[in-house]
C-alpha cells in the first residue's frame, strides 16, 4: 500500500557518491513505535511520512539508515534525508570504500542490513527494493 523510495550517494578519485533507490511496498509499524508518536493501533504508511512527519522517529530512522549502509565509518558519510520518500546520500571518501558499498549493494548484504535494521527498532519494511540510480 505504502512505497518507501530512498536515495543514497559514494566520487571518484579517492572515493564516490553512489545515488541508490530503495523502495518497499509497504512499512508497518510496531505498536511501541506507534505509542511513542501519540498514534493509537496499527499503521501501514511510508516511511518517508514517518520520517518527514515524526519528529520523535527522525533519529531511529536516521540510525537504521547508517548501520544498514555499513555504519560509523571513517571512510563513508551518510548525508542529509531529503523529502520525496527517503532520499539519503552516501559519501565514500576512499576507493576501498567505494568498492566495498559496491560489493554489499551486489551480493544484496546492504538490502539485507536496512531490513534487519529497519525491523530492530520497529519497522517492517515488506517488498524491500532497492537499485543503484547513479554512481559518480
Amino acid at each position: 500500500m505504502a512505497a518507501l523510495s530512498s536515495s543514497t550517494s559514494c566520487t571518484f578519485p579517492g572515493g564516490g557518491e553512489f545515488s541508490f533507490n530503495i523502495a518497499t511496498d509497504n512499512v508497518e509499524v510496531a505498536q511501541d513505535v506507534l505509542k511513542t508518536v501519540q498514534v493509537v493501533g496499527k499503521a501501514v504508511v511510508t516511511l518517508g511520512a514517518l520520517y518527514f512527519g515524526y519528529k520523535l522517529l527522525k533519529p531511529v530512522i536516521e540510525s537504521a539508515v547508517t548501520r544498514g549502509l555499513g555504519g560509523e565509518r571513517d571512510d563513508q558519510d551518510v548525508r542529509g534525508i531529503r523529502p520525496g520518500s527517503l532520499r539519503v546520500q552516501l559519501y565514500c571518501s576512499t576507493d576501498q570504500r567505494f568498492l566495498e558499498v559496491l560489493a554489499d549493494y551486489k551480493s544484496g548484504r546492504m538490502k539485507e542490513r536496512l531490513h534487519k535494521e529497519f525491523l530492530q527498532v520497529g519497522i517492517k519494511v515488506k517488498g524491500l527494493k532497492m537499485e543503484i540510480e547513479n554512481m559518480v
